[in-house]
């Protein structure tokens, strides 16, 4: 009776090892490498470590400009003033400065969440811009330049940027110069950092 349970024994582990693997080892065989899994995770979900930046575009339709992740090819019907300008990495926004025959900009509008590289110059020597709106769609966690963002906007007298979180900022240079109508800076500005370079 013994030998006759110990020759099936037998059978059924030959089976196993032999022609149909044995139940033991299927996991290992399914389960992902290693080497997957770091794949698999940054395709997925962003790591601490990565920096996701949107592509931004400006694009100017008579005394407005809008930002949006997409160059906009038309606005109720009108053609933009100059082709979009793509300024993620800092750069005006204007259509290259306030120049005599262009059309003065009173008005900016950011139409979707955005995450800049760089805000540099971005409303530079816009003497007639009056209002931003949507300010609170930017997301400044990234920005590390911020130098001369508002510079020269003589006429805007408040800015919905309270909420900003400016980490990693390390150049505010000259940032609100001109800025005479600014009733009052965001609590962020000066940033308590040493490294900051402010005027």
């Amino acid at each position: 009776m013994i030998v006759k349970n110990w020759r099936k024994a037998t059978l059924a582990a030959a089976l196993c090892l032999g022609l149909l693997g044995c139940a033991a080892q299927k996991p290992e065989r399914i389960a992902p490498s290693r080497s997957d899994e770091p794949i698999l995770s940054i395709a997925t979900t962003p790591t601490a470590q990565e920096t996701v930046f949107t592509p931004i575009y400006a694009t100017a339709f008579e005394n407005t400009i809008f930002l949006a992740s997409y160059p906009i090819e038309e606005w109720e019907g009108e053609e933009p003033e100059c082709p979009a300008r793509s300024v993620h990495t800092g750069g005006r926004i204007s259509c290259g400065g306030q120049h005599e025959g262009e059309t003065p900009i009173t008005k900016v509008v950011i139409l979707e969440a955005l995450s800049p590289q760089s805000t540099r110059d971005w409303f530079r020597d816009m003497a007639t811009l009056e209002a931003v709106q949507g300010l609170e769609l930017l997301r400044m966690d990234n920005v590390t330049d911020m130098s001369h963002m508002f510079a020269g906007c003589a006429l805007l007298s408040s800015l919905e940027a309270e909420a900003w979180q400016v980490p990693a900022a390390v150049d505010m240079t000259g940032i609100f110069d001109g800025c005479h109508a600014l009733a009052r800076k965001p609590q962020w500005y000066p940033k308590a950092n040493d490294s900051a370079q402010l005027p």
